[in-house]
């Protein structure tokens, strides 16, 4: 008589499984709304949040594209929705008009607008009174250091706790293109376990 045993086995769901891995970019860990293209599924991010990460090792950083420039990103705060974004590139000439996508960043309320008037008569910066900088001040260490500061943008991406607090990992479906709670055995809308499976 022969007698077989056997165990139920469970597989991790696909993409609950690729989500989970922990992924960082030098010092920053990354999470869900980003993600670092090259290392992790667009799934696990959000639509516009989308990191390159420059460099290796500890010296990597994380880089955002807002309006065609890289961003650095630094001190991601996901607790408060916020992080501080540095222009990459001391070449001023380079920098053009930042225009925020509206329904992802905003400045954060500590923040003023800042304009860089670059390659412009004097005229003009009279209407700018505040940390002038002057026209004709190109790339010196002045202008470096008021780019240096960096400044702070909020974001606004689906609310990920309800999921993280049922177990989940939080994605994106982009067919659908709503926000997917990613379990260890499927896809829910909002939390594991919970009736809307999809």
């Amino acid at each position: 008589m022969f007698l077989l045993l056997t165990e139920a086995s469970f597989a991790l769901d696909f993409y609950y499984q690729n989500c989970s891995v922990p992924v960082s970019c030098g010092r920053e860990d990354i999470s869900y709304p980003f993600y670092i293209q090259g290392k992790q599924d667009p799934f696990c991010g959000y639509p516009g949040f989308q990191l390159s990460c420059h460099g290796d090792g500890e010296d990597a950083y994380p880089l955002l594209q807002l309006s065609g420039n890289n961003y650095t990103s630094h001190n991601i705060d996901y607790q408060r929705k916020s992080l501080i974004s540095t222009a990459c590139n001391n070449d001023i000439s380079s920098l053009h008009n930042l225009t925020l996508p509206n329904d992802q960043f905003e400045l954060a309320s500590n923040q003023a607008d800042f304009f860089l008037l670059y390659n412009c008569n004097s005229s003009v910066v009279e209407s700018f009174p505040k940390y002038k900088v002057g026209c004709f001040d190109q790339a010196t260490n002045k202008t470096r250091k008021v780019l240096s500061r960096g400044f702070d943008l909020n974001w606004f991406a689906s609310d990920c706790s309800r999921c993280q607090d049922s177990g989940g990992r939080c994605g994106f479906n982009y067919t659908t293109y709503h926000f997917r709670c990613l379990c260890p055995r499927g896809t829910f809308s909002w939390r594991c376990g919970s009736y809307d499976k999809g």
